[in-house]
Parts: C-alpha cells; structure tokens; sequence
C-alpha cells in the first residue's frame, strides 16, 4: 500500500527517531556495541525502523483518518473520574550537572577527575554569580543528556525528583540561584528555581486532543 510520500516520510522519521536514540546513548560506541550484543547490525537496525515508521504511516492514512469520535465522548471521559485532571503543586527548576559516575558502568570516577569536576562546578557557579544566563550555560557545559537542550530545566512536583535536588530548590524563590553546588551519589549540581506553578485541576479544552487520539489508538 506504500506510495513514494509514505516512504520519503519514512525514511525522514526513522533516521530522526535513530539520531535521537544515538544522541541519548552515552556515547555512539556504546550505542553500536549494545546493537551489536542484540544480534543486529546498523543495516538491519535501520531497515527495522524504517519498516516500522512506514507501516505506522500506511496505518494512518488507511485507517486512523477514517475514525470519527463524537465530543459527547470525549466530554463523558473527562466527567469519569476528576481527580485525573488534578495537578499539585509543582516547581520549574534548572540543574547544570557534572557527573562522577561513569555513565557506561555507574562506577565512580578516579578522585583526581572527580575533584576536577568539583573545580568546574565551582568555576559556573561563580560564572552565575557574576550574571551569566543560567540556561546558556547549561547547554554548554552541563553533562545531563535529559536536560541539557532545554537549558537544564525540569517540572516536577514532590517526590518525583532527588531528595538533594527537591530541597535546594522547592523552597526558594523563583528567580533565585542556590548558593551553593549540591553534591549528591551522581555528581555535582548548580540548581535555579525558576516558577512555582500552583496546584489546579486542567480544563478539558487543554486535554481533549489528547483524550480524542487516546480513543483513536483504542479505535485503530
């Protein structure tokens, strides 16, 4: 059923989602090497994904563009249970990370790069002091691969995060630099609080596209 759009848009998904897996590995040779272990080959890794983007496509056009849900049910399973739609109280919060663990084997680093790390953490810190922008900053030199594009920021509400990393910032005010770096099991912090976002209960127009492709897929 495949047309040429179907496996041009393929090709463009598959080698994007790989680019994303590889960028998340701690490095492109563990990445290889743990493909590797799994029995496949880049070849047959890539053609994998590539079959799948593309059946996923071909189902989309085939079937998910012909599924209709009404709003009374998209309504009806938003009235079934409220307390889903409740948010706590949360936090937005920015790290710049130094890690003293070897992200391959979770082992320590030798001291002499740990006290390196500790040396680094202490020259940004001061670098924040004296007014550079703290997402900047973390793009350039944090080494936490979840964070570090989106300038080291996170939302989280209570007991989601790390123990160290909940109390440098949950109560500071928004704006606020913590003092100090943070050392915890994994390495060295610099922490920014930058919004307290109050407990609320979401409005249905902020989830109904949500909702509306849940009942999709279920449909599909």
């Amino acid at each position: 059923r495949a047309d040429q759009s179907d496996t041009n848009r393929a090709l463009f998904e598959s080698k994007s989602r790989i680019d994303g897996i590889i960028k998340s590995a701690p490095s492109p040779e563990v990445f290889f090497r743990t493909l590797a272990q799994a029995g496949l080959t880049e070849e047959t890794f890539r053609q994998e994904k590539f079959e799948e983007a593309l059946t996923v496509n071909i189902i989309d056009r085939e079937v998910k563009n012909r599924i209709r849900i009404p709003d009374s049910d998209i309504q009806g399973y938003y009235d079934s249970d409220s307390s889903r739609w409740k948010k706590p109280d949360q936090v937005k919060a920015a790290q710049i990370f130094f890690a003293t663990i070897n992200p391959e084997n979770r082992e320590k680093l030798p001291a002499v790069i740990i006290e390196s790390k500790r040396k680094k953490a202490e020259e940004a810190l001061a670098q924040l002091q004296a007014g550079t922008n703290f997402s900047t900053l973390a793009k350039q030199v944090s080494e936490d691969p979840t964070s570090r594009e989106r300038g080291g920021e996170y939302v989280f509400q209570k007991g989601q995060m790390f123990p160290e990393f909940e109390k440098a910032v949950w109560d500071l005010k928004p704006g606020t630099l913590h003092a100090q770096v943070v050392s915890t099991q994994f390495g060295f912090h610099l922490f920014k609080k930058l919004e307290d976002i109050p407990a609320r209960v979401i409005p249905m127009a902020e989830v109904a596209d949500q909702i509306r492709e849940m009942m999709v897929q279920r449909e599909m």
